[in-house]
């Protein structure tokens, strides 16, 4: 099976990508937020959609399974 030149890249529905209107539109309805909103708790947390989730409903950022900080 061949892919096309333009075949779309997979797409990762754990996180948002703010250089895809519709992506970015589509989150904006989700979490119910501004752009702006959306824009500045990616910049705080990253782009995975639980940890904007958490950050833009006041809870903290959910751990990743491997923390750092259990070894210093």
């Amino acid at each position: 099976m061949f892919l096309s030149q333009h075949a779309r890249p997979a797409i990762q529905p754990d996180r948002i990508n703010l250089n895809d209107k519709a992506n970015t539109y589509a989150w904006t309805l989700v979490l119910d937020v501004s752009q702006e909103q959306l824009r500045r708790a990616i910049a705080a947390v990253g782009d995975t959609a639980v940890n904007v989730k958490n950050y833009l409903r006041g809870h903290p950022q959910q751990r990743s399974s491997f923390d750092q900080s259990s070894f210093g």
